[in-house]
C-alpha cells in the first residue's frame, strides 16, 4: 500500500499491466476475498485504481526485497 501511495503518480491509470511481487501467501487470498472488513475494503477500492497483477514469490527466490530502494548510486539522506 505505501509503495503504490509513493508511486501512484506513475501508475495510477497506467495502460501497461505492471507485476506486483511478494512473498506473503495470504495476500492472493485477499485480493480474491468475497468477504472484507471495512479496513479491507477501503484497501481493495483504493488498489480497484490500478492495473496490476499479485504474483507470490516464496521467500528465499526475492533476493533483496528493497534492492532497489538501496542502490549505490542513490545521493544520500535525500
Amino acid at each position: 500500500m505505501r509503495t503504490l501511495e509513493s508511486w501512484r503518480h506513475y501508475l495510477e491509470g497506467a495502460k501497461v499491466q505492471f507485476e506486483i511481487w511478494n512473498h506473503h501467501r495470504n495476500l492472493q487470498y485477499f485480493m480474491e476475498a468475497k468477504k472484507l472488513n471495512q479496513q479491507q475494503a477501503h484497501w481493495a477500492l483504493y488498489l480497484s485504481r490500478f492495473n496490476f497483477k499479485m504474483v507470490h514469490k516464496p521467500g528465499p527466490t526475492m533476493g533483496k526485497a528493497d534492492a532497489l530502494s538501496r542502490c549505490v548510486d542513490h545521493k544520500e539522506g535525500i
